[in-house]
């Protein structure tokens, strides 16, 4: 994984705009918001919510409903997560075998995140040949 840790100010600038973002969530526990920039500017915004019947997995991720029918070729994904406290929590990396998935299909080209350590990270994404 190609990662750094980020303070820039701008990059802090879109964790809080996805922040807000998952604060629209509407999964029971945990709330994730995504912001999808291009050149630096904002073109897709998405937050999850829970579906209306009995799956496994009962929650359609943001990424998902961000990703799901587009490419968005050399763009920068933001993905942030919050508490049903309105908190925001470590790790919000997208899910290795769903949205991380969607993420190499759309081609984003960065995605920015916060790590278990509460530190705000960019990483590269590596693209299928």
């Amino acid at each position: 994984m190609n990662t750094r840790v980020s303070t820039d100010v701008n990059v802090q600038r879109w964790v809080a705009l996805a922040f807000r973002e998952s604060l629209k969530g509407r999964h029971k526990s945990q709330r994730v918001g995504a912001v999808l920039l291009k050149g630096g500017n904002v073109i897709e915004k998405a937050f999850n919510i829970s579906r209306p019947y009995g799956e496994a997995n009962c929650s359609l991720h943001a990424e998902e409903r961000l990703l799901k029918r587009k490419t968005f070729i050399g763009c920068t994904l933001v993905v942030v997560r919050s508490n049903k406290q309105g908190k925001l929590v470590t790790m919000s990396r997208p899910c290795e075998h769903k949205c991380y998935e969607l993420v190499v299909r759309a081609k984003i080209r960065k995605i920015i995140y916060i790590n278990w350590e509460g530190e705000i990270v960019i990483e590269k994404v590596k693209l299928l040949n």
